[in-house]
């Protein structure tokens, strides 16, 4: 799977921050982004090349069809 980041600002609007990340990059990105951006709110999302399931990764690391600000 590749993971994405994205910042949703105060307005709700979306900005992708980052594409095509591992795994571990993308946690340690989303991290440091929800600091760095602190009035905003980030997400992970992923996609399954095999299937094209969608989906986020939450900071507690679960894989789910919801997602939860980092």
């Amino acid at each position: 799977m590749k993971y994405d980041i994205e910042l949703e600002t105060e307005n709700c609007d979306r900005h992708n921050l980052a594409s095509d990340l591992s795994f571990k990059k993308a946690g340690k990105q989303a991290r440091l982004a929800a600091c760095k951006y602190d009035r905003c709110n980030v997400f992970v999302t992923w996609r399954r090349a095999s299937d094209g399931q969608v989906g986020y990764l939450n900071a507690d690391g679960n894989h789910e069809i919801t997602g939860k600000a980092w």
